[in-house]
């Protein structure tokens, strides 16, 4: 009798630690099951930034046109920067690029391993050389790449932009706008920039053209993975195309919000 209640005793203990496993895992799966909700609604980090300015000042002579500018270029997207003439846009780009130096505040410009980013900017107005041939405007980054470089083939470029391959003898004065403007995206994209510049690229531009100039950079945009950074005073260039957008005003970055925003955002029209 006294090894059967011996035997009931320890049977009744061994049950009772069984259930307390049971409790512990039915616990542990539920904490783990929480957690993962919580995980799954925790936003996602941001994308790392290519480009970032803080505090910049920056402007010709004594003149500052850049007033203390914050802004994150992020990994990957298409940002558009939109304002009214001599909001200081232009002279954004020009700081990105490095062609111009700042008074004030930092700009670091570095890929994921800290090396120097590769930058390419196309400025407003004529930016190829008039008397050349496309072919040899085409080979005008084989003399500027750095030593060790990376360079696209030519051919990657007149395959984007077919109608330069029928140009190629054509001296670039000779090309229409649009034309030396698909030209000028070209040779900035044979040095395989990391963050590509563009600034106005519609001016003067028929809007058939734009589009297609504007499909084309996207669609090689989101093929190799690199940034582009584009400067418009067309909003319309811009909503359907960029993934985030940024106001610019008197030399100061004065909003920030996604294209499907704008519509939405009361004051934004005030400043454009």
């Amino acid at each position: 009798m006294s090894v059967q209640a011996s035997t009931t005793g320890a049977g009744a203990g061994a049950g009772a630690e069984a259930g307390a496993g049971v409790g512990a895992q039915e616990s542990a799966s539920a904490n783990g099951s929480a957690a993962a909700t919580a995980a799954a609604q925790q936003p996602s980090a941001a994308p790392r930034a290519v480009a970032a300015l803080s505090g910049v000042v920056a402007g010709y002579g004594t003149f500052d046109v850049l007033r203390g500018v914050d802004l994150d270029v992020r990994d990957g997207e298409l940002l558009g920067i939109i304002g009214h003439n001599g909001a200081g846009k232009s002279t954004l780009l020009k700081v990105m690029a490095g062609f111009l130096p700042v008074s004030k505040g930092t700009v670091r410009t570095q890929d994921e391993s800290g090396r120097a980013l590769r930058i390419g900017l196309v400025p407003q107005g004529l930016s190829v050389f008039p008397r050349m041939t496309v072919g040899e405007n085409l080979a005008v980054p084989e003399l500027a790449r750095r030593a060790g470089g990376e360079l696209v083939p030519a051919d990657a470029v007149l395959e984007m932009f077919g109608v330069l391959r029928e140009r190629i003898a054509t001296p670039a004065g000779n090309l229409s706008g649009g034309e030396q403007r698909m030209l000028a995206i070209g040779m900035a994209l044979r040095l395989a920039p990391q963050l590509l510049l563009l600034d106005e690229p519609s001016l003067g531009l028929a809007p058939l053209l734009v589009k297609q100039i504007m499909e084309t950079v996207d669609e090689h945009r989101r093929e190799h993975g690199y940034t582009v950074a584009i400067v418009e005073q067309n909003l319309d260039v811009l909503l359907t195309r960029a993934d985030r957008l940024v106001a610019v005003r008197q030399g100061d970055v004065v909003w920030s919000g996604r294209p499907a925003d704008v519509a939405d955002t009361r004051g934004l029209w005030e400043h454009f």
